[in-house]
């Protein structure tokens, strides 16, 4: 290596270290907000983070069980596990496609949607509490941005 690589070099571990440190607060940021929406949604409302993201999306339409696994990141097999819960809850219900004899779609019932209406209040402030309480702190100032420029990006899809 010559001398004029070397400073070459440092910059490279420079910002690799960077890019470490900032994805480990990002995931760090992930964790807490998810722990926290799962607790509060659970203690004010009766469900779970993940069945309040299914149920938000249920509320826009009816979709898919597949569909459903696609938007909240989970497996097919968990995501019907999740509308039996909901079901179960009366929160949700099943209806056959009448194009597909193998088609299933899920939907909210009006429990559901006045469930859903009930907690967006709890997301919010669990989202307040954590990505704009520390708008002064520059590490989350980046990771919000970071996570408003993803979902710019995906909405444009």
């Amino acid at each position: 290596m010559t001398g004029k690589d070397e400073p070459q070099a440092v910059e490279q571990e420079e910002r690799a270290i960077a890019l470490e440190d900032a994805w480990r607060e990002l995931e760090a940021l992930h964790a807490s907000v998810s722990e926290s929406l799962e607790r509060d949604l659970q203690r004010q409302h009766g469900i779970g983070r993940h069945e309040y993201e299914v149920l938000v999306h249920l509320t826009s339409d009816r979709c898919r069980i597949s569909d459903v696994a696609l938007d909240v990141h989970i497996s097919q097999s968990a995501a019907s596990r999740l509308i039996d819960r909901l079901e179960e809850l009366g929160l949700a219900c099943r209806e056959n496609c009448s194009d597909d004899r193998r088609g299933v779609f899920a939907c909210a019932t009006d429990e559901g949607r006045s469930r859903v209406e009930k907690a967006r209040a709890t997301e919010q402030a669990v989202l307040e509490r954590f990505l704009l309480a520390d708008a002064g702190d520059p590490a989350m100032r980046s990771a919000g941005s970071g996570a408003r420029g993803t979902r710019e990006r995906s909405s444009r899809r």
